[in-house]
């Protein structure tokens, strides 16, 4: 008979088959597709770049709802995507100065379920067969911080502990 824990693993793994396998999409349906990783780059770099996403994903959003990890990956997405603000790569985006705080901290990974989920929402979110339509978010913060930027921005919207930006 199998463990609680091994049944949520075999439950996750079972998510991140059909999240790798079907369109899905969080709220209405869209065709648009991201294209933040170029074809051109190496094998090792298109890697890289999904690692760094799901840093991100991990260390900004890992007890955050679902739709939330989601969130996060889009804002990374989205500001590589954006025409000047921002890097023009993933990694780039996630280690720019002051933008994201835990790469201040170099943290390493403790919840390996977590880190799993991570890689595979990335990878879903990169392919675009996971994504939230029409979230043109560029920032978020924590509820139990109020950074003076937020002034300047539109509430997008509120998901968990995020208040996400445009």
């Amino acid at each position: 008979m199998q463990n609680r824990s091994s049944k949520k693993h075999l439950m996750f793994l079972a998510l991140a088959f059909l999240l790798a396998t079907t369109p899905f999409r969080v709220g209405v349906v869209s065709t648009q597709s991201p294209q933040p990783i170029p074809h051109q780059i190496s094998d090792t770099q298109k890697a890289r770049e999904l690692q760094c996403l799901a840093k991100n994903i991990y260390f900004e959003s890992r007890g955050e709802p679902f739709h939330g990890k989601i969130a996060v990956a889009q804002v990374t997405l989205n500001r590589v995507q954006h025409d000047t603000n921002f890097k023009s790569t993933i990694c780039g985006v996630v280690y720019e100065n002051k933008q994201f705080s835990w790469t201040d901290s170099k943290p390493t990974v403790k919840d390996k379920q977590a880190w799993q989920e991570a890689l595979v929402i990335a990878n879903a979110v990169v392919a675009g067969t996971l994504r939230i339509p029409d979230f043109n978010a560029l920032y978020f913060h924590t509820k139990q911080v109020k950074p003076v930027w937020r002034k300047t921005k539109k509430i997008v919207r509120v998901i968990g502990n995020h208040i996400f930006y445009a």
